[in-house]
Parts: structure tokens; sequence; C-alpha cells
């Protein structure tokens, strides 16, 4: 009876254990959505584990069939797609085995009570207090994110880890006396794989963010190009605009007029400054970028202002995920004006990172509404062409990754009420 109900809590721990884990993967899980899911599912993952270990004479099957267990209740809770479910499983599974076989090895140096119990009841306790720390720093999230990209160098990495795992586990079910001894002789090795792996992967990573600047350069060169072009040729025509301003006293016949055909000229050169501004800035191709949708905006009949309080721009994000982002507000700021409209754009840095505002005409914001307009799929678009409510969310979570932070608010302009976004990276 007792071996009966301390399989059922060991089981039932590495439930709870293989959850926190996997709100630690998971972006913007929190315990609280899945609190019944979890209660049900942990009873039914206790009882099945129990049995299966039971009444199924096969070692090696036994482990396979716990492997799609923790599939199984994965899915269960969470409810994801097949193969997120999947790579969960795996990552779970791995990290769950590889910090259990460095604890044996710990423990081998220390003296437990005899009771045979007491080693796998502090190994599971101390198991667990390692996934909540780990769960509540949120230091497997981004591991989680970045592994969906499914490059083969990463995932061949997890798919040995993996092997590994798998291949203790199966050793741990046929020859239990001897398994303590394996992994005393097998940690460095081990050791040693997952050093290589992390290795690899910070190279092939290396060599990606310099394949994306390569293709950013590429897509983006012949803007810049086409904005030196521009600058150039408001050079030429600042010259004959400070021979027309020498020429007004002799042409205005008095001071009013004079003072008007001033104010018209600074509101055109105000007008045409965006270029000079644009490239003062420190990042180029965003400059380009910049030029290019303020040239669209104009063609659309929307004017942007383009307000820019430091070109001398810092942030931590690679500038062809920061020039997504930028678009990203942009294109829902310019979305949101009808014609003859004005929006705003303001770009500035501070503390190391950049900080970008877009102020449009729009309603008024309540917590409900905050939330809608980050959310997947949500739109207030009502035309039917293409893929809308996807803008905000994805620029959310670029946000999230850098640990920036992206806001809306309401102001008011002009006894107008507008919307800022505001995006700090």
């Amino acid at each position: 009876m007792t071996e009966y109900l301390m399989a059922c809590l060991f089981a039932f721990m590495e439930s709870i254990m293989t959850f926190i884990l996997a709100v630690g993967f998971l972006p913007s899980a929190k315990i609280s959505q899945f609190t019944k899911r979890l209660m049900v599912g942990s009873l039914l993952y206790m009882f099945t584990e129990t049995a299966i270990e039971r009444f199924i004479p096969s070692e090696i099957l036994v482990a396979f069939l716990l492997i799609f267990l923790v599939f199984v209740f994965l899915w269960g809770v969470f409810r994801k797609s097949p193969l997120d479910t999947l790579l969960l499983t795996v990552l779970i599974y791995t990290s769950i085995m590889l910090i259990q076989m460095l604890l044996i090895y710990v423990f081998s140096f220390l003296t437990f009570p005899d009771w045979p119990y007491a080693v796998p009841l502090i190994g599971n306790l101390t198991t667990l207090f390692i996934l909540c720390i780990l769960s509540l720093l949120h230091i497997p999230r981004p591991v989680f994110r970045f592994l969906k990209s499914k490059s083969l160098p990463v995932l061949s990495a997890i798919v040995n880890l993996f092997g590994i795992a798998i291949m203790l586990n199966v050793y741990n079910k046929l020859f239990e006396q001897q398994y303590y001894d394996l992994v005393a002789l097998l940690v460095l090795p081990i050791l040693t794989v997952i050093a290589l792996n992390i290795i690899l992967i910070r190279e092939f990573l290396k060599q990606q963010e310099k394949e994306k600047e390569l293709s950013a350069y590429h897509t983006y060169l012949p803007l810049l190009e086409e904005l030196i072009g521009q600058v150039r040729i408001r050079q030429h025509k600042y010259d004959n605009e400070i021979q027309s301003i020498r020429m007004l006293p002799s042409v205005c016949k008095d001071y009013d007029a004079l003072s008007q055909e001033l104010q018209n000229y600074v509101s055109y050169i105000e007008q045409h400054s965006s270029l000079t501004l644009l490239m003062k800035l420190n990042y180029k191709l965003l400059a380009a970028f910049l030029s290019k949708k303020l040239t669209d905006a104009n063609n659309s009949n929307k004017k942007i202002e383009l307000i820019i309080s430091n070109p001398i721009l810092t942030t931590a994000v690679p500038e062809y995920e920061l020039i997504d982002m930028v678009g990203v507000l942009f294109d829902n700021m310019v979305e949101a004006l009808s014609p003859e409209e004005t929006g705003t754009l303001i770009l500035s840095s501070a503390e190391g990172r950049i900080i970008v505002k877009a102020e449009n005409p729009g309603p008024l914001l309540t917590p409900e509404l905050r939330k809608l307009f980050f959310s997947k799929g949500y739109t207030t678009k009502t035309d039917s062409t293409g893929e809308h409510g996807y803008g905000l969310f994805i620029l959310k979570e670029s946000v999230d990754k850098y640990n920036g932070t992206l806001s809306l608010e309401n102001k008011e302009i002009n006894g107008r009420q507008y919307i800022e976004a505001v995006m700090t990276v």
C-alpha cells in the first residue's frame, strides 16, 4: 500500500513539475489561467502513470509511454498546436531529466536517512523548487520562443539532448541499482555535449544575425540612395530659397504683406525639412525607410509630422527588427487617419533605449479596449481585403522579446481626442 501511495505522490509531483516548467516556457502564460485543467489533468496523469508502471512489464515501453503521457497532459492543459506541444514535451522532458541527473551526481556525495523513498522524495522536491525559480524568473521563456524558429542546428541540438535524456531514463528503468554509478560516470561527457551545443547555437545565431543584416541592407539601400538624392536636390533648392527670401522686401509693399510671405515661406520649408531631420539619424536604413513611408503617406493625402528629439538613437534591437517595429506603428497610425488629417511620429532616445510615439485621432480607450488592441486578430478596419489584427499583437511579442514596453494612451490635442502609442525598446 505504501509503495502504491508513494508512486501516486511521485506521479502527481511530476505532473506539477511539468506544468510549472511549461508555464515558464510559454509566452504570457499564467498559472491562474489553467487551474481547473491542471487539477483534472494532474489526477488523470497520476492514475495513468501508476497504472502504466504497474501493469506493463516492458520497462522500455513504459519509458516511451510516459513521454507520450507528458505530451497528452500538456495538450490537455494548454491546448497548443500538436507541433508546439511536441516541442514543449521535448524541452520539458529533457530539462527535468538533466536537472535530476545533476542532482543525482550531487546526492552521491551526501548522506540521507535510511528510508527507501528519501532520495526520490528529496530529489523531486529539489527539482520542483528549481523549476519554480526558473519559471518565476521567466528564464525558459525566450528559449521556447527562439526554438520555434525551427532552424536545423537548434533542432539538432535539442534532439541529441532529448536522446540523452531518453537513454538515461531507459537505463534507469532497466538497471536501477547501477544508475547512480552510470550518472556519476557520464555527467562530465554529457555536460561537454551540452556546452558544445550551446557554442554551436551561439555561432549559428551570429551567422543568422549577419544574414538578416545583409538582407536588410539589400532591401533598404536603394531607399537610402534615393534619400541621399533627394537631399542633394534639396541643397540645390536651398540657394534659390535664400535668393527668394532676399527678394521679398523689394516685392512686398508693406510690413504685413512681407510678414505673411515670410510665414508662408517658412511653412513651406518646414514641410520639406523632414529630409534634413532624417539624414541626421544614426540609423541610416531606418531613415531611408521612414522617408519612403512619409512619401507614401503624402501621396495618400495624409500628413505626417515627424519630430526627432534626439537623432543619436541607442537600443539593443538590431536595425532590421527596429524597422519592422516602427513600421507597424507607422502603418497603424496612417491607416487610422482620414484624408487631410495629421498624425505625428516622434523619435527620441534615453537610457540606452529608443522611444517611439505615434499619435493619431482615435476613440476613448477603456481598459477592455486596450487589451483588445493587443489581442490576436482584433481590428477596427472594416474592409475585407487582406489580414488584419496581427500588427500590434506581433509588435507586442517583439517588444517583450527585448524587455521593452508598449502602451496606448489618450491625449487631447486642439480639443480633439487622440490615441498615443508609445514603444520603448
